[in-house]
């Protein structure tokens, strides 16, 4: 997990985030979708108790949603 390699994964060809770029070297906690991973615990011991941007969690509880983010807007407000 060195490098930033992205591809999109034959087996989420058949789901709603077949558009979406994975890691390989991630490990899938659950099957296809949602799409579940976290990196190596190898990877993770060797940095120390502060994950590094490159070896990054994913947890989702459903599709990640297809948007525009040149157009996408997010209010944060109280």
């Amino acid at each position: 997990m060195d490098k930033e390699t992205k591809i999109i994964d034959v087996r989420d060809l058949n789901t709603p985030d077949n558009w979406i770029e994975r890691a390989p070297e991630l490990i899938r906690l659950t099957g296809n979708h949602p799409f579940n991973c976290e990196p190596p615990l190898t990877k993770l011991l060797q940095c120390g108790f502060l994950t590094p941007t490159r070896l990054h969690f994913v947890r989702n509880h459903g599709y990640v949603p297809k948007i525009d983010w040149n157009e996408h807007r997010v209010r944060v407000c109280g």
